[in-house]
């Protein structure tokens, strides 16, 4: 990805840590992490939430800082694409076919209350869409967290 990209992907990453820090104390607590996946209608919400403390919490602090948080979304192995990253791309998946398409993916910077305009959010889903087939798959999205 380039510069432009990447602050892109920064931005996108800092405003979904903001949304789930529902107290503003920049950390990310296991119960405001539960209440986004709710939100997300979720099934099983408190065990990813559990799962992804126990994965990104590095310094035993019961909770998750940004970096903890952005380390925890980049280390999911392609191979396995975890079940609580799964659970999240699908919340985004919102016609459920496994793929977020580019209506989707503006839907996404809308819910971040990003403003982008159309030609840089374009670029931003070409550059992650690495096959070019006009859809984001799970292991598409990793390899754009993991480029961060």
């Amino acid at each position: 990805m380039n510069a432009d990209s990447n602050d892109l992907a920064l931005e996108v990453l800092n405003r979904l840590f903001d949304r789930i820090d529902l107290n503003g104390d920049k950390r990310i607590s296991p119960a405001e992490l539960t209440t986004a996946l709710e939100n997300l209608d979720l099934a099983g919400a408190k065990e990813i939430a559990d799962d992804v403390m126990a994965k990104g919490d590095a310094d035993g602090s019961g909770d998750l800082d940004f970096e903890e948080f952005a380390d925890v979304l980049s280390r999911v192995e392609q191979a396995g694409l975890d079940q609580s990253f799964r659970l999240l791309f699908m919340a985004f998946d919102t016609n459920d076919d496994g793929f977020i398409d580019s209506a989707e993916f503006a839907q996404l910077f809308a819910f971040l209350e990003i403003e982008v305009d159309d030609t840089s959010r374009d670029v931003l889903f070409a550059q992650t869409d690495l096959d070019s087939d006009g859809l984001i798959s799970p292991a598409e999205a990793l390899a754009a967290l993991g480029n961060e």
